[in-house]
């Protein structure tokens, strides 16, 4: 299994690495609160690196708008793979879930 994480790119740019499946989101959530709980401005999280995810990532992207909107602030997620971007346009979640190319 891979492993999953939350890898620092630049100032207010983290790239998240593995899979997003039921069994690692709760880890990944973790880490992801921990970073939008130390900025006051948007963060970006590039999705490239995750191979696999399963409805748990949708559930943990939500989970993440959430703390961002209690602190005022935008996430953006870029490059989300094509199965998660579906969830999403499924969902009808478009303007809740900020993705980008």
């Amino acid at each position: 299994m891979p492993v999953q994480q939350v890898e620092k790119y630049t100032s207010g740019s983290y790239g998240v690495i593995g899979d997003l499946t039921f069994d690692s989101v709760v880890h990944i959530e973790q880490e992801g609160l921990t970073i939008i709980n130390r900025y006051s401005s948007d963060v970006e999280f590039d999705l490239s690196a995750v191979k696999h995810c399963s409805s748990a990532a949708l559930a943990l992207l939500l989970s993440w708008v959430r703390a961002a909107h209690a602190k005022g602030i935008r996430i953006i997620f870029k490059s989300p793979p094509t199965p998660l971007r579906l969830m999403v346009e499924n969902a009808n979640l478009q303007e809740v879930i900020s993705l980008t190319a």
